[in-house]
């Protein structure tokens, strides 16, 4: 199968990291001075250095912008309809708005079951989880929006007009999305009746002036998707959709180097943006370094670095004639597997849980706290879930053929009668991460995509 091997290594990187950050950060103490300025420079940088990396959330939601994009591209040019593209990215995106809800309510940080293992017993009330607004459903909202934007983009019939008017009017999209996304986010609270973007509102009481029944469940919905906590489309769309712009970039005719490379001066620009706000309209005075959605100077100067890292990762993988295929699919394996089970990695990221209580018994430490352990004991419980992590996923991959993983019943219910006949068929894992057919531009010559998956 014909993938992009440098975008699976990069999300599988993401989701590690991912991991790595939500165990720690769940379970280390950290004092923050009153004045962060009065640190020594070499903690202070290394300090901005974690803080910068912990708000990276947006990087997982840029590359699955170029994989889901490329996956609509690669559809149109097989010939399949513009209804039937459409149709997919609708009915995947309800699955991950459904099952996004399950996650936040239930399985998830803060939910029901992390407060039980906080000694906090069932705690019902936090059935109001329900409403916070996370990747998952973001993700889910993302590909239906997407969806119906590509629908009408993808009238264009020449493959080189598609692509040159995707990659402007995306990135123009996405900028606008980040101007406004302030006073998306300020009109939301509004209606609310309560700052819902505010890092200290959990959602757990709103000031509606309005009926509290039915109506205030279901608009509090959508007012937390366009502007609460934590993942709202705006901006996250936006960083969604520059992903997009991105994958027009390879569908071009013959795509190169240099074309790719133009997109360091508006990465650039992003960054002198962001810059910009945050020197002379923010100030660094008012910098809450945990902050939960996005102010506008972070978004830009985030998502300019994380559009170059993607590129010079394509540059250097997919479009480099002398790379050692063999050494770079055997090298990244690891963190491949990662990017194919992101989304079972990120649903049971709970699995912290397990060595947290697991050492509290047998070594008689309080480890039900909230961030209130140890450097040494919160790396040791990051460590051993990583580890874990590791064993599963390479015996789910070996063992399983990724069977009863999210991604397998996802696929499942996608298309529920092409597995009707043989229900214990597993996922392609030879296809997608064993013998990969990497997908290679260098040659300048036409790519066939008949094969090409990117999930």
């Amino acid at each position: 199968m014909r993938r992009l091997t440098s975008i699976d290594f990069l999300r599988g990187l993401a989701v590690w990291f991912m991991t790595v950050a939500h165990a720690l950060m769940v379970n280390l103490k950290i004092n923050i001075p009153t004045n962060p300025l009065e640190l020594p420079t070499g903690f202070l940088i290394l300090g901005v250095i974690f803080v910068n990396f912990m708000h990276w959330r947006g990087f997982f939601i840029l590359i699955s912008g170029v994989a889901n994009f490329y996956q609509m591209f690669n559809a149109v040019e097989n010939g399949k309809s513009r209804f039937e593209i459409l149709k997919k990215q609708f009915f995947t995106g309800i699955l991950l708005i459904v099952f996004g809800k399950m996650l936040i309510t239930f399985f998830y940080f803060y939910g029901i079951i992390d407060n039980w293992t906080r000694s906090q017993g069932w705690n019902w009330d936090n059935l109001s989880m329900f409403f916070y607004f996370d990747t998952v459903e973001s993700l889910g909202f993302m590909m239906i929006l997407s969806g119906c934007i590509f629908f009408f983009l993808s009238l264009i019939k020449s493959k080189k007009t598609l692509a040159i008017m995707s990659i402007f009017s995306l990135f123009i999209i996405s900028v606008l999305i980040f101007v406004f996304s302030p006073y998306v986010q300020d009109f939301a609270g509004q209606i609310a009746g309560v700052a819902i973007a505010s890092d200290s509102e959990l959602f757990r009481s709103f000031g509606y002036k309005f009926d509290k029944g039915f109506w205030e469940k279901f608009i509090r919905i959508f007012l937390n998707a366009i502007g609460g906590r934590e993942a709202p489309l705006f901006p996250m769309w936006g960083i969604f959709l520059i992903g997009g712009a991105l994958a027009a970039v390879l569908q071009y005719p013959n795509p190169k180097k240099w074309i790719l490379r133009l997109f360091y001066i508006p990465c650039l620009c992003m960054i002198l943006w962001g810059a910009y706000e945050f020197v002379f309209i923010f100030r660094f005075e008012n910098l809450t370094p945990f902050f939960h959605v996005f102010p506008r100077w972070y978004t830009f100067i985030s998502v300019g670095p994380q559009l170059i890292v993607i590129i010079i990762f394509l540059i250097q993988i997919e479009f480099n004639p002398k790379i050692n295929s063999k050494l770079w699919l055997n090298w990244t394996k690891y963190f491949r597997r990662f990017g194919i089970f992101a989304f079972t990695v990120y649903w049971f990221q709970l699995l912290e849980a397990g060595p947290r209580l697991l050492f509290g018994v047998l070594f008689g430490i309080e480890t039900a706290a909230r961030s209130q352990l140890s450097v040494g004991w919160s790396l040791i419980i990051t460590i051993t879930t990583v580890l874990i992590w590791s064993g599963l996923l390479y015996v789910s991959d070996k063992r399983l053929s990724g069977i009863g993983t999210w991604e397998w019943f996802l696929l499942v219910l996608r298309n529920p009668q092409r597995w009707k006949k043989n229900a214990n068929k597993g996922l392609d894992m030879d296809g997608v991460l064993h013998n990969v057919e990497m997908i290679h531009f260098a040659d300048n010559k036409p790519q066939k995509s008949h094969s090409t998956d990117q999930k």
